[in-house]
């Protein structure tokens, strides 16, 4: 932060940081300008989703709006957050579930579709669509789980 309120340039800073590159420095700034937007506390990078956001993402999606515009109009919130926000609302409608209710748990059926798919060089999204209530990312951490189990045996 010094060195920005110093003018200094991210190449100058990360000059000052063994290991980083201007691009690291890049990526933190704007964490730490969207923390500062939001008024997180120092070490905070992220805040809960609030129900009025979710009423702002389903309006935004239902409009056909693109993810960077609806982030656009979320203080401290990024396209790619709002991108797996959306599928994990869209995952709570498939399943009926409240919100903040937990996932429901993983059935044989859906481990068997999923390492059919992984076998077959599917991406997750694919994977994903073939199993309603699960978003792309929980089939790549089920796949993990999975994958580490076997390795154990």
């Amino acid at each position: 932060r010094a060195g920005v309120a110093a003018g200094r340039s991210y190449a100058a800073i990360a000059g000052d940081l063994p290991g980083r590159t201007s691009d690291h420095v890049l990526t933190r700034i704007k964490k730490l300008r969207a923390q500062d937007e939001r008024g997180g506390a120092p070490g905070e990078l992220k805040k809960p989703w609030e129900g009025a956001e979710d009423q702002i993402l389903r309006a935004g999606v239902a409009a056909g709006r693109s993810y960077a515009a609806i982030a656009g109009d979320l203080p401290g919130r990024t396209c790619s957050g709002v991108r797996t926000r959306i599928e994990r609302l869209r995952a709570q409608d498939e399943r009926g579930g409240a919100p903040g209710e937990l996932k429901k748990p993983w059935e044989g059926a859906e481990d068997q579709i999923l390492r059919a798919g992984v076998a077959a060089g599917r991406g997750y999204a694919a994977i994903a669509g073939g199993l309603p209530g699960r978003t792309s990312g929980d089939v790549l951490s089920r796949s993990k789980r999975l994958r580490a189990q076997d390795e154990r045996g």
